[in-house]
């Protein structure tokens, strides 16, 4: 669980790190993403992050984002630069948590990635699916092209 406390160590470490301090954690800046599931909406997410900063950020999990009726295009819109990880999942229908394949549930996955090359986003893709009645690994490199394709890669 994230506490004010270790959200202040966490900022202050970060800060030190990124002046090359040896008192940080080293000579490289670290970044601490926060992954949204049980907030119902944006500014319980910011909340969660104190708002953010350059040592803390997000990592935008779609799915939750429909399961809890929540718009991700338009979420990463607004949530800009404090988007530093992905992770496209798409769920069949708000309220559930029910994964399926990209492009077959409520999550606007072409919406998601248009909104997140419109706030030029350069981070990372981890497509998610964890269903309970199939493999997804049979359908990882479908995933992975249509991600590829959206992003014109």
């Amino acid at each position: 669980m994230i506490t004010a406390w270790s959200l202040s160590a966490s900022r202050a470490r970060s800060r030190r790190a990124a002046r090359g301090s040896a008192s940080g954690w080293g000579c490289r800046p670290l970044q601490f993403n926060y992954e949204n599931h049980p907030e119902k909406s944006l500014q319980e997410i910011l909340d969660r992050i104190q708002g953010g900063s350059p040592g803390i950020g997000l990592c935008v999990d779609t799915g939750w984002l429909g399961t809890q009726g929540i718009d991700a295009a338009a979420a990463v819109r607004t949530l800009g630069p404090l988007v530093r990880h992905v992770h496209p999942k798409d769920v069949r229908a708000p309220g559930a948590h029910d994964t399926c394949p990209l492009g077959e549930g409520c999550v606007n996955i072409r919406g998601v990635i248009a909104a997140l090359k419109e706030t030029r986003y350069e981070g990372w893709y981890s497509w998610e699916d964890e269903p309970e009645d199939r493999n997804p690994m049979e359908i990882a490199r479908e995933m992975r092209e249509l991600i590829a394709r959206e992003l014109a890669l």
